[in-house]
């Protein structure tokens, strides 16, 4: 009886952990496939402003670096990404605030019922929005 009962158990922990692993691989591979993605139509968007803009191409290392700086920011988490670099950390509010809504784009339209109330007209403050969603983790 106490056999039966220990390999019972055994059996349920094996699933359990394979099955725990079969779902962490599934949740890295959409991940990395988000990761992908977005590094992509970065790539994609810096191409063009170097078609765009005459007689100051962008160096193909400028873009390397770029893919790279962006591609760390994604995989971290928002959190990271600010509190870890020091120009964002000198700038004056004002210019956080406009940084944080042109790069964050995405978040603060995912997030818009969060900060705006749409029946009662009201907005959250720049400064809650920024404060939101630089901290942030992945």
């Amino acid at each position: 009886m106490t056999y039966l009962i220990v390999v019972t158990l055994s059996g349920i922990i094996l699933f359990s952990s394979v099955t725990n692993e079969i779902f962490s691989y599934k949740k890295l591979q959409t991940v990395n496939k988000i990761v992908k993605e977005r590094v992509h139509s970065i790539e994609a968007f810096l191409y063009e402003i170097s078609s765009v803009v005459k007689n100051k191409n962008l160096s193909l290392q400028i873009i390397h670096l770029s893919k790279c700086h962006i591609e760390e920011a994604i995989k971290n988490s928002t959190r990271f990404y600010f509190e870890s670099n020091r120009f964002y950390r000198e700038l004056p509010p004002r210019l956080k605030h406009k940084l944080v809504a042109n790069v964050l784009l995405y978040e603060i339209e995912k997030f818009k019922y969060f900060f705006k109330d749409f029946q009662g007209r009201n907005k959250a403050p720049d400064t809650f929005i920024v404060e939101v969603l630089t901290h942030l983790d992945s």
